[in-house]
């Protein structure tokens, strides 16, 4: 488990104006299922256009840095985890552009823990859901 968590950490923190280095951390194929999208990533140049078109609202703010704000990660099985994320991206002095939930899959191969599943979270409505019961 916390080799996932690692893992994840450094997603995050790689994830910047160039999403190359961030898209690393992704084996193909990859998906994001979100409400109104569903990307199937085959090739890294794809998944490097799903995290430059995912930041495209923050860069010209000056988006420069992502950090991790809460972590739990919950083992499926022995190569598969299920991760949830709240992550804030920053400019280069802390200045909060936007924060964000995720739910990633993640799952053990050849060449360590990699993501393959995105899912998004809506922070509003989690935290709606949760005050209704």
């Amino acid at each position: 488990m916390e080799d996932v968590e690692t893992v994840v950490r450094a997603y995050v923190a790689s994830a910047g104006p160039d999403m190359s280095r961030a898209a690393t951390f992704f084996e193909e194929p990859a998906t994001f299922v979100g409400i109104k999208f569903f990307f199937l990533m085959q090739t890294k140049a794809e998944v490097i256009k799903f995290l430059d078109w995912s930041s495209e609202a923050v860069r010209p703010l000056g988006f420069s840095k992502s950090t991790c704000e809460y972590l739990s990660v919950k083992m499926l099985n022995p190569v598969v985890a299920l991760t949830s994320v709240i992550y804030s991206r920053q400019t280069s002095d802390g200045i909060e552009l936007q924060r964000s939930g995720v739910t990633y899959i993640l799952r053990k191969g050849n060449h360590g823990w990699k993501i393959r599943n995105v899912l998004p979270t809506d922070l509003a409505y989690l935290e709606n859901s949760e005050a209704a019961g």
